[in-house]
């Protein structure tokens, strides 16, 4: 997972048009927090009860808020 978001971020920030990245992930989740920071994302936030996620909870859950930008 991390050579893909390796890639994409660095396409991503490559266009002239693009100037940031921004992704989430559910607050439990430690191993896809590791892989946004190693790629260079900071932490901007948590967004409150942002998103279901079906195979864990039927309510909205917290999730952190990860971006970089040029």
């Amino acid at each position: 997972m991390l050579e893909a978001m390796q890639v994409l971020t660095n396409w991503a920030l490559g266009q002239d048009e693009i100037y940031g990245v921004w992704a989430f992930c559910d607050v439990e989740n430690a191993a896809s927090a590791r892989v946004m920071e190693k790629v260079g994302m900071q932490r901007e936030g948590m967004l409150k009860r942002w998103f279901i996620h079906p195979n864990i909870s039927k309510e909205p859950r917290d999730c952190y808020c990860y971006a970089i930008s040029k």
